[in-house]
C-alpha cells in the first residue's frame, strides 16, 4: 500500500490581480493613518511648547512686577505707608 503522491505546489496558487491591490490599499491608508498620527502629534507638541513659552514669560512679568512693588513699599518717602 502506497501513498498517493502529492505535489509540493499547486499550479494554480498564488495571488490574484485583485487581492493584491486591495492588499495595497489597504496597506496605503493604514500608512496614511500612521502619517496623519504623526502630523497631529507634531502640531500639538509645538503648540504646547510654545503655549508652555508663553506661560513662562508671564510668570517672569509677574514676578517682576511683584518684585518692583515690594521693592516701592520699603522705599516710600512717607514712613507710615506700607
Amino acid at each position: 500500500m502506497s501513498l498517493p503522491a502529492v505535489p509540493l505546489f499547486k499550479p494554480n496558487a498564488g495571488f490574484t490581480l485583485v487581492e493584491v491591490l486591495v492588499a495595497v490599499a489597504l496597506l496605503g491608508m493604514i500608512g496614511a493613518m500612521v502619517f496623519g498620527s504623526l502630523v497631529m502629534t507634531t502640531r500639538s507638541v509645538e503648540a504646547g511648547r510654545d503655549h508652555a513659552a508663553k506661560e513662562q514669560t508671564i510668570r517672569r512679568v509677574l514676578r517682576l512686577m511683584a518684585e518692583e512693588i515690594a521693592l516701592s513699599k520699603r522705599h516710600t518717602q512717607y514712613p507710615w505707608v506700607g
